[in-house]
């Protein structure tokens, strides 16, 4: 990987869930109230679905209920939920601020294992303006997931085809799962603590401080001299 320099970045790629969006607890909630429309005997902890987090929905519901969960039942009871306990789920204080100060000089991008559905629903709900990305991948759009850095394959490529090359993107994630793609993928990366995970967790997995922030509108000031 080159050495991170500011000025050579076009593109800014970011994770959805706990990076742009609060969304732990909502989704905590409608797992739970999914739990108690199925009469289902699990009892959902927070940290269950703290250790699933980041991952595929399908994985995460499979993890929670079991493999063997009825897929489409579930998602029917999630349908429900999103309307009456996902109602709370906000962005971060920051997240418009900074987004409309990057979008006048970089190129924005979106990468999650949320599903286009999920990022629909809730950047309605939330005020986020999808219109401010140019590209927008989900899980409908790739049959690898985070941490494979083969995830990065498309959005690589759609960049590509405008002539950013993948030294000028940057990832911006919450997770080491995030961490790990871009790193394997050889983007560079910027951790923000806004998630589950704290910056001693990115230095153990290697991610030096400076690529550490405590706040996403941190990298405006990074940024501000391009």
């Amino acid at each position: 990987m080159s050495t991170f320099t500011p000025s050579n970045i076009k593109a800014i790629i970011f994770d959805y869930d706990l990076t742009l969006i609060n969304s732990f607890h909502s989704a905590f909630e409608i797992y739970k109230y999914v739990e108690q429309e199925l009469s289902s005997d699990t009892n959902i902890t927070e940290e269950q679905l703290k250790s699933l987090w980041g991952a595929t929905q399908a994985e995460i519901i499979r993890g929670l209920f079991g493999p063997d969960v009825d897929m489409d039942v579930v998602l029917n009871a999630i349908l429900i939920a999103r309307k009456t306990v996902g109602k709370d789920m906000k962005l971060f204080d920051d997240t418009l601020e900074t987004l409309n100060v990057l979008h006048k000089k970089f190129h924005l991008g979106i990468l999650t294992s949320a599903t286009s559905s999920i990022v629909t629903y809730f950047s309605h709900q939330t005020g986020l303006p999808l219109e401010l990305f140019d590209v927008i991948q989900t899980t409908d759009d790739t049959t690898v997931y985070k941490p494979d850095p083969a995830v990065f394959d498309p959005i690589i490529e759609r960049y590509e085809s405008q002539g950013i090359e993948k030294d000028q993107i940057v990832y911006v994630g919450d997770s080491p799962r995030d961490y790990i793609a871009a790193r394997d993928a050889d983007i560079h990366f910027f951790a923000v603590t806004t998630g589950l995970d704290n910056s001693e967790v990115f230095k153990s997995h290697g991610l030096d401080d400076p690529f550490i922030l405590p706040r996403l509108q941190m990298l405006i000031s990074i940024f501000n001299e391009v």
